[in-house]
């Protein structure tokens, strides 16, 4: 489910945090107006509606292209793809790809943001290990 990528996105890249709204219902804020709300348990069950204010990194580029600027993430056509990976630029102007799990540099995917998204997901399950 893309949605619940997003929130994986959101609390694990773009340093989101699980807050109570007014309403009780928990919810994903971004860092900037998470300490107006009180901190929400982490073990609650995750509904649709809580996702409904974190932004669709998965599906528009205007979303996912913060992650990528975050995470050092290149992303270029690859034919009827997309591909991406975390990347170092050489002083010539070189590109290359630092690798993510399985050593595979580069990952693929139908769309550009969803390529940036699970790039960057698959690097954190590295730095986890």
């Amino acid at each position: 489910d893309k949605r619940l990528l997003d929130a994986q996105i959101a609390e694990k890249i773009m340093d989101y945090q699980w807050r109570r709204t007014p309403d009780g219902e928990r919810c994903l804020y971004p860092p900037d107006t998470a300490l107006s709300f009180p901190a929400a348990d982490l073990f609650e069950t995750i509904h649709p509606n809580t996702l409904m204010h974190i932004p669709c990194f998965s599906e528009y580029i205007n979303a996912a292209w913060p992650v990528a600027e975050k995470m050092h993430i290149t992303v270029t056509p690859h034919g009827s793809e997309w591909q991406a990976a975390i990347c170092n630029w050489s002083k010539s102007g070189e590109i290359n790809a630092v690798g993510t799990t399985n050593n595979r540099p580069w990952i693929q995917a139908a769309t550009a943001p969803l390529a940036i998204c699970l790039v960057a997901l698959d690097t954190l399950k590295d730095k986890n290990r």
